[in-house]
């Protein structure tokens, strides 16, 4: 029947414009009353009254037509069709309104269809964004969100809103048009504490809806950036070896390029140092060119820059004159006896000799440096002259040479000197020569309770007199009256029969000066006193532990009435 026209000879048809109206309406933006018109026409053009009706194909299901009838009206002019979606749901509504005349032989019919549609909503995507980066570091880059629309084409008008206390976002632009708008969200502030932030971001359109993005930001710690060590120093000695590389080793927790640039006027002359780009992490060699360096000292030094951090790292040469070549001795009681230390000596005692580059090895001498019962007056070429006469050398190394003083009649001040390989000369020290030196072993390991105790052993030679636990390993005890003890000495004097200086002792010789040994002021009978056999230069003296009372008990000795220096303690049993 749409927009039919039943047509009959002398009849009057009526017939109608548009025969379609069409409505839309927008939830809660224009879903008012609307109206359309049509105009009804007679074929005489007349103007006929009319009538109309309505006929609901789709319900609204609100109690009530949500087409509304214009009641009629007149051929030949406009007519009002309305449409009331108030309060319909979101869908397709169809209804048709027919005009009719008493003076027509037809119908005239208005097929009328209404869409409603859903209220319109912004929907931002993606719906969640991530970000990270480190505190005070570089912001990552920028992320985009697109607002579009559900339920409508738009356009609709946006405006966003935020929940960011620590001002850690920037949003461009802060209001749009959907759908189809872009905003950029960018991370403004990177000064923050490390941890997890929250952010939520709306986006407001004029019909209330808010739509929002959550925003997830981690911020790390902030890059670390080390160099180690933080300075250098470099010692060379003009003519020698240039001093070896080191390394500056330069770590982050983070990969970072950093650039090496050198520090310092002049620094490039003698510092050598690889300038430009690195990243972490990395090592930095450093090293130091020698040539026509002056003896002085240099300081400079490199700098590390990432851009957000630098460290420096200082750099010191001490350039120094080329030292002297050949064995030196030192300035500082350079010559010594054994056994008691003292800046003195006597034909056939043992020295021990100080200084650096003495020896170019070190070792003791051996069977095979013996010429029969002679003792080596140089061991590996290197050798020792006391008052310009060649000693017996038992041991060699870079800073301790041990030689044992030949015999020579001559007494007070005497140069002792150190011969090289090739030839070269130590410095010469000057020590005083006296006729006796006497010196018994008590070494520093044998200090107890602020007592120096004489090394003494039981005819056993295993077992030593002194408290129990005296030297860690050891054996001690008391000894006690009629023990026969042992002790040593260097420096004592000549023997009978007489034996060269540098000779090894064999059988039993007598010591040619008086000797005299007291416990606490009671002698005490001596049964040897000479050179013990098989060695070279070592005394040995035999002692009747005399009556005395129990405890740690001096001992004093004398050698041709003289008292030797320092106070020895043996310890007696009750």
């Amino acid at each position: 029947m749409l927009g039919t026209t039943l047509t009959a000879a002398g009849q009057v048809t009526l017939s109608v414009l548009p025969q379609q109206l069409n409505f839309e309406c927008l939830l809660g933006v224009s879903c008012g009353q609307a109206s359309s018109n049509v105009v009804v026409t007679a074929s005489n053009g007349q103007a006929l009254p009319l009538v109309s009706s309505v006929t609901i194909q789709t319900p609204s299901q609100v109690g009530r037509s949500w087409l509304l009838n214009p009641g009629g009206g007149t051929a030949g002019a406009s007519i009002g069709v309305g449409v009331d979606p108030t309060g319909l749901a979101p869908g397709s509504y169809q209804g048709f309104v027919t005009f009719f005349s008493n003076q027509a032989s037809n119908q005239a019919t208005v097929n009328v269809r209404m869409t409603v549609a859903g209220q319109a909503q912004l929907v931002p995507a993606p719906s969640t964004l991530n970000f990270k980066f480190r505190a005070g570091g570089p912001p990552p880059p920028a992320q985009a969100v697109t607002v579009n629309l559900a339920g409508s084409n738009g356009p609709v008008e946006f405006l966003t809103n935020r929940f960011d206390p620590d001002n850690l976002l920037s949003i461009t632009p802060q209001n749009g048009q959907a759908p189809g708008a872009s905003v950029q969200f960018r991370i403004a502030n990177t000064n923050v504490s490390p941890g997890q932030y929250g952010i939520s971001v709306g986006f407001l359109d004029s019909a209330g809806n808010n739509p929002s993005v959550g925003v997830n930001v981690e911020v790390e710690a902030a890059a670390t950036f080390t160099a180690s060590p933080a300075s250098l120093a470099f010692e060379y000695a003009r003519g020698g070896t240039a001093p070896p590389q080191q390394v500056v080793r330069v770590t982050s927790n983070d990969s970072v390029t950093f650039q090496v640039r050198l520090t310092g006027t002049g620094t490039g002359a003698w510092l050598n140092v690889p300038t430009g780009a690195r990243t972490t992490p990395a090592d930095i060699p450093v090293a130091i060119r020698t040539e026509n360096l002056s003896a002085g000292t240099y300081e400079g030094g490199f700098t590390l820059d990432s851009g957000t951090a630098s460290r420096q790292v200082a750099v010191r040469l001490v350039v120094t004159e080329a030292p002297p070549r050949g064995p030196r001795l030192r300035s500082a009681n350079p010559v010594r006896q054994a056994f008691d230390g003292a800046a003195a000596l006597s034909a056939g005692t043992w020295v021990e000799i100080f200084g650096e580059d003495l020896a170019p090895v070190t070792r003791s001498w051996r069977g095979d440096d013996f010429s029969g019962a002679a003792a080596p007056t140089q061991l590996d070429g290197v050798g020792v002259l006391i008052n310009n006469r060649p000693a017996f050398v038992s041991y060699i190394s870079p800073t301790q040479i041990n030689a044992l003083a030949p015999d020579d009649p001559n007494l007070g001040p005497v140069s002792v000197v150190v011969t090289a390989p090739d030839g070269e000369r130590s410095n010469a020290v000057t020590i005083e020569k006296r006729p006796v030196t006497c010196a018994l072993l008590a070494p520093d390991s044998f200090v107890a309770n602020g007592r120096q105790y004489l090394v003494a052993h039981f005819t056993d030679l295993t077992t030593f007199v002194g408290p129990p636990g005296l030297v860690p390993g050891a054996i001690f005890r008391p000894a006690r009256p009629g023990d026969t003890i042992i002790f040593y000495g260097v420096g004592c004097g000549p023997v009978t029969p007489f034996l060269p200086a540098g000779q090894i002792a064999s059988g039993l010789t007598g010591l040619a000066l008086p000797f005299r040994v007291l416990f606490g002021g009671t002698p005490a009978q001596v049964s040897y006193k000479g050179l013990y056999a098989n060695f070279v230069g070592l005394y040995r003296f035999d002692v009747v532990v005399p009556e005395t009372g129990p405890g740690d008990t001096p001992v004093t000795v004398e050698v041709d009435s003289t008292p030797i220096q320092g106070t020895r303690y043996l310890t007696i049993a009750p």
